[in-house]
């Protein structure tokens, strides 16, 4: 229930070092529903602290704020962040954030990135247009699916096409759980397929 009386205790939680680390995290998660300015300051200032646990908190956070005003902060600590789960979570945030500049973010590190982090890029983007559906985003993860040499970030893709709800994968989605070797791989193509919804042929 989010309120000014929830906000003021969550930060004070979520600042008190003599708590446990995950009472602080999940005050920090709860930060999500704050509008304030003041207190969207200390969640970026979170994000670019010392203790990693908190640094994903504070980005599971702003990501849920849906805030475009944070956005220059979530990709300053993308580019500052040296753990990479932990630059996978700001990712995810910047995606969630959405609008045409974290669009042209996450494509250029889909382009440019490590595997790694062009994994979380595809899988940001997915969340980015799941509501927009937008063609050329899919038309973006299916490119980069291709010229994708690494076997292990081919599940994020799918995922990827699921989450943009793209028809264009299906066939390609269908095949993979049919044929796939890997139980997993054939796990992320039917999660992909369910992602992308509608009727589907006999035996998919």
């Amino acid at each position: 229930a989010p309120s000014p009386e929830l906000e003021k205790l969550a930060l004070e939680l979520a600042l008190d070092e003599s708590l446990s680390p995950s009472v602080r995290c999940r005050a920090v998660e709860a930060l999500g529903s704050a509008r304030d300015p003041k207190t969207l300051a200390k969640l970026q200032t979170i994000l670019s602290g010392p203790r990693l646990d908190l640094r994903r908190s504070a980005a599971i956070a702003l990501g849920v704020t849906r805030d475009a005003s944070v956005l220059p902060a979530l990709q300053t600590a993308h580019e500052l962040e040296a753990e990479g789960l932990t630059r996978g979570f700001v990712l995810i945030a910047i995606g969630r954030i959405g609008g045409a500049k974290a669009h042209a973010f996450l494509a250029r590190i889909l382009r440019e990135g490590q595997p790694v982090e062009r994994r979380w890029a595809a899988i940001a983007l997915g969340v980015l247009a799941r509501e927009t559906r937008d063609p050329e985003t899919s038309k973006l993860l299916r490119d980069a699916l291709e010229r994708e040499k690494h076997a292990q970030s081919r599940g994020a893709y799918w995922l990827a096409c699921g989450l943009v709800r793209d028809e264009g994968s299906v066939d390609l989605l269908a095949g993979e759980l049919r044929t796939a070797a890997d139980p997993r791989a054939r796990m992320y193509a039917a999660t992909a397929l369910t992602l992308i919804g509608g009727p589907r042929p006999a035996g998919i």
